[in-house]
């Protein structure tokens, strides 16, 4: 489901090249559930942005669902992330002029769901703010925020979930309500799954733990009975082929090169793309 190879992250600024990310490779398969741990400024939220699409790394590849997308153009990115990309972000990112229900509703609509509303409903009830379906977002808790986030992002159904520090601006007993409910919707839907945390409760309880230091893959640990997936785990040392055309024939659906339009999917693209400090720094 996601394979990426020899990925590289440089920024330039005041003179000086800042290497974030560092030949990084790893592939996670269909339905895996990942935490991506490590001190801040290790890259962690940068490679999640990555693999969004919402930053062209410096080099290196990253296949999504057979498609290699480092060579696509924002439209392209945008169509992909509708189809096949829910992201949830620290801050949340609702649109502040928007309900929790046209908040959720929002990236069906763009993907022409005619139930857009009713699937909205199904997962606010089922995130547990059913009383909350006309409450704007400066109207709900932290954590109530999170859950209409939470919702948003499955709300088409994504191939690929990606989480950045989802429990980060909750406190603990919120967080522990918060994880409790993603793993729940993980299992429901059986999205593939990485999410970044600095959250040691939450790392604990995923299939497989991701450390970055320095940009660098220092470690990846499966759980106690996980199986080991040697052919899918690979380190910085080595990688093997990667069709750069990355089109592959997995049976993932062809992306439209002429495909145009703005962007809603799943949370990424509906109104907010992210804070891109956020997203290169962290």
């Amino acid at each position: 489901m996601i394979r990426v190879a020899n990925l590289t992250m440089q920024l330039r600024g005041g003179g000086h090249v800042v290497s974030i990310l560092k030949g990084v490779s790893f592939d996670v398969p269909p339905g895996q559930l990942v935490s991506i741990v490590g001190p801040s400024g290790s890259g962690k939220s940068t490679l999640l942005g990555l693999l969004a699409g919402l930053d062209i790394p410096t080099a290196g590849s990253i296949q999504l669902n057979g498609h290699e997308i480092t060579t696509w153009t924002e439209s392209q990115l945008a169509h992909f992330r509708r189809q096949y990309i829910g992201y949830i972000f620290q801050s949340f990112h609702l649109i502040p002029t928007l309900t929790a229900l046209e908040n959720v509703a929002l990236p069906l609509e763009l993907n022409g769901a005619a139930s857009a509303q009713t699937r909205a409903r199904e997962l606010l009830d089922t995130v547990g703010l059913g009383h909350r379906h006309g409450h704007y977002p400066t109207q709900l808790s932290g954590g109530e925020q999170q859950r209409v986030a939470v919702a948003r992002a499955f709300s088409c159904r994504p191939r690929i979930l990606l989480a950045d520090e989802p429990t980060g601006n909750l406190d603990s007993a919120t967080g522990q309500r918060m994880i409790d409910l993603l793993l729940a919707l993980h299992r429901e839907h059986g999205s593939t799954f990485v999410l970044v945390t600095h959250d040691a409760t939450l790392a604990d309880r995923t299939e497989r733990i991701i450390t970055l230091h320095d940009g660098m893959i220092t470690s990846d640990q499966h759980a106690p009975g996980t199986p080991t997936l040697d052919s899918c785990v690979r380190r910085n040392d080595g990688v093997g082929d990667v069709d750069s055309g990355g089109r592959g024939d997995d049976g993932g659906d062809d992306v439209d090169s002429g495909m145009r339009g703005d962007d809603g999917g799943g949370g990424v693209d509906s109104g907010v793309r992210g804070d891109d400090q956020g997203v290169r720094n962290s």
